[in-house]
């Protein structure tokens, strides 16, 4: 059970890195305001935003490689709660700078 629950909170750990550098990569990169205006651009995006791509790459992208050096059955956790860390990370960014997408 020991081993268990430590790997439990090397997860957890992990993952609030994770949240934590998503964060910090959102604060930087992502477009304010304006830009989300739909009235400013002709037509809806047909490839993914330069900020959404190198965040991705960097947090994602990372986790990605490392976690095929884990054994299968915590590979998806593993992705799981980094997935769910980067998003949140994502949706607290959004409702904190109050970006509207109209």
């Amino acid at each position: 059970a020991a081993p268990q629950l430590f790997a439990g909170d090397v997860l957890k750990m992990f993952s609030s890195d994770c949240k934590r550098m998503s964060a910090e990569i959102f604060d930087q990169t992502m477009p304010l305001g304006k830009h989300w205006r739909v009235g400013l651009r002709a037509e809806l995006p047909s490839s993914p935003s330069e900020y959404a791509a190198a965040a991705a790459q960097t947090v994602l992208g990372q986790v990605l490689q490392g976690a095929q050096l884990l054994p299968r059955d915590s590979q998806v956790p593993t992705l799981a709660r980094v997935m769910t860390a980067f998003v949140e990370a994502w949706m607290d960014h959004i409702l904190a700078q109050k970006i509207k997408f109209r």
